[in-house]
């Protein structure tokens, strides 16, 4: 691999170059890929709130887009986003593609 992104780092600052050895892909929607998972149990609801706060990004928020909507407004994107996490052994979980090593083609 080259080196850093800015060489100026190396040559004025006196950084040295530095291998990632280990990676966490995170995929929003091929979960076969997925190799670890951590347990978000005690998140869930920061997660869904979250993801209501992208309204420009998904649904009825392309066409009529509202900076300040409802929380009636809100409840089918927080329904849709509390239906997409994933459960393993009874624990809320989201998956990663865990690699290590040189990103050769992402791991695969």
């Amino acid at each position: 691999m080259g080196g850093l992104l800015f060489e100026g780092q190396i040559t004025q600052e006196g950084l040295r170059e530095y291998m990632i050895p280990e990676y966490l892909f995170y995929n929003d929607y091929d979960h076969e890929d997925e190799n670890t998972w951590v347990d978000i149990s005690g998140f869930v609801d920061k997660e869904v709130n979250a993801f209501s706060k992208y309204i420009s990004q998904y649904g009825p928020g392309w066409e009529h887009y509202n900076a300040n909507p409802s929380e009636a407004e809100l409840k089918p994107l927080k329904d849709f986003a509390r239906s997409r996490i994933q459960v393993k052994d009874g624990k809320s979980v989201e998956g990663f593609r865990y690699y290590k090593g040189l990103p050769d083609a992402i791991g695969k």
